[in-house]
């Protein structure tokens, strides 16, 4: 069956967030299936180009922005954009701020299919932005709210799901967890040599990777005190940190204070991929002790590079890594976490290529069988709507 497939959310292409990973890696692999793919997110001056489908904008405050906000109305063009369509069509959205209020007032009134995926824990998210309880709850509440104007929905893990039900989440979930590209870049402009002469990397010493935002929520806090603890082990290291975030001073602030900032080096985004494929190719261990994540992305990209991952033990993206077989999970302790590191760091090389190679094989999910996934849940919710109706 041929869909019109619409994907909202709030923060797209050009910036490489996860949920605009997500969102596009999603729209290609629909694409490849033979739908008719469109995605919907707020007007931005920057604009991707080149893109397999079409994207529609819809009005917005703060334009100039990375993150320009949604206001709370889709625009006619839009309206009818998804009205017009004689394709059994449904409308799936991805993030849960204004964008999802617009889109889920209007899904409803015209009795639309409707699906809205959840893929971050919002308590969280919103505890470190407001740093109050009361507040937190009350836009918790509020985005819970808005999520029910859509018909069915689905989450990338049954933790994240969770986190949501004391804040009146009790919809009936479908758990789909995200893919990972398979057609990363392998061939590189510059050998391993060249690429730590260019950035200032020590070729002797043992090269940590963290590649995310840089907010407190991805384990700041408990990288920096890791760090500490090797530094003060005297072991040879080197932590390379890719992203930028809204805590970014905080995080440098709080490693000057420690005495490691010495040993952190900061790239900010890297939106070249090939060049983020170095990073990923010639470092020695993905750091990623993150409790926020519900899928990590990088942690996939990391194993696409047989690059293994330290994170925390029953963590919601350890459920299908297993220690010392395609990754290293241990307890979320600072010392505990360093001493992994150094007797990961004096393994036989051989066997951590091989942990290297088992997270390849095992960690990548392709797209185009998470896009099947969504096919199945959206013809389902179809049925079920005209069924109702």
């Amino acid at each position: 069956m041929k869909l019109r497939i619409y994907l909202g959310i709030d923060s797209f292409l050009p910036m490489r967030d996860g949920n605009a990973v997500v969102v596009d890696a999603l729209a290609k692999a629909f694409k490849k299936r033979g739908h008719e793919i469109f995605v919907i997110t707020p007007n931005r001056k920057a604009k991707a180009k080149n893109l397999e489908y079409e994207v529609l904008y819809s009005p917005s405050f703060l334009k100039s922005n990375n993150y320009p906000i949604a206001k709370l109305h889709l625009s006619n063009s839009i309206k009818k954009h998804i009205l017009n369509s004689d394709l059994p069509t449904i409308v799936n959205m991805h993030s849960s701020y204004f964008l999802c209020y617009s889109l889920g007032k209007f899904v409803k009134k015209n009795n639309i299919p409707s699906l809205y995926t959840l893929h971050t824990k919002l308590a969280i998210d919103f505890m470190n932005f407001t740093h109050s309880r009361a507040i937190t709850k009350l836009l918790v509440k509020k985005q819970v709210g808005w999520m029910k104007n859509y018909d069915s929905l689905s989450s990338i893990s049954k933790k994240t799901y969770e986190s949501l039900i004391p804040y009146g989440l009790n919809n009936k979930v479908t758990c789909i967890t995200n893919g990972t590209s398979i057609h990363l870049p392998t061939d590189f402009p510059l050998t391993n040599t060249q690429f730590k002469e260019k950035y200032g990397i020590n070729k002797n010493d043992f090269i940590l990777l963290h590649v995310g935002h840089l907010t407190w929520q991805k384990g700041f806090k408990v990288i920096i005190d890791t760090l500490k603890q090797l530094k003060d082990k005297q072991f040879s290291f080197t932590f390379l940190s890719v992203g930028e975030g809204k805590d970014e001073k905080e995080i440098k602030k709080y490693a000057k204070k420690v005495n490691v900032l010495d040993k952190m080096h900061f790239y900010g985004q890297v939106n070249d991929l090939s060049t983020l494929g170095m990073f990923y190719s010639y470092s020695d261990l993905f750091f990623f002790p993150s409790t926020f994540d519900s899928f990590s992305l990088v942690s996939r990209e990391a194993a696409f590079y047989k690059l293994p991952t330290l994170t925390i033990e029953d963590c919601d993206i350890s459920y299908l890594m297993e220690d010392g077989k395609n990754a290293f999970l241990t307890k979320e302790d600072s010392s505990t976490f360093a001493n992994k590191i150094i007797k990961i760091a004096n393994m036989d090389k051989k066997n951590l290529k091989i942990i290297g190679e088992e997270a390849k094989k095992t960690l990548i999910v392709s797209w185009d069988d998470i896009a099947i996934e969504y096919e199945k849940l959206y013809i389902d919710i179809i049925k079920s709507k005209k069924m109702i109706q």
